[in-house]
């Protein structure tokens, strides 16, 4: 199954046009889940994974902080404890 960056990226501004994009905090974590997607990428690229696993490891790199965003409107903070 091909996975559908165009929507998956679509989807994700979507979701995080509900948080304050202005806020630095914010800003910086929409740019920290796009180069980790990237970075997924060419780490499977590296391992010669097959083109369904590099978009899978590419989604999961834009899906792996996708909490953080609540988390912050709520408790005002990207910290666990």
């Amino acid at each position: 199954m091909k996975i559908d960056r165009k929507k998956v990226r679509c989807v994700f501004d979507e979701y995080v046009s509900n948080y304050n994009a202005n806020d630095e905090k914010i800003k910086l974590k929409i740019y920290h889940t796009y180069r980790v997607a990237e970075i997924s990428e060419r780490i499977a690229k590296s391992l010669n994974f097959s083109s369904e696993d590099i978009d899978l490891a590419w989604l999961m790199g834009m899906l792996h902080d996708i909490g953080r965003f609540e988390q912050e409107k709520q408790y005002g903070t990207f910290d666990d404890s």
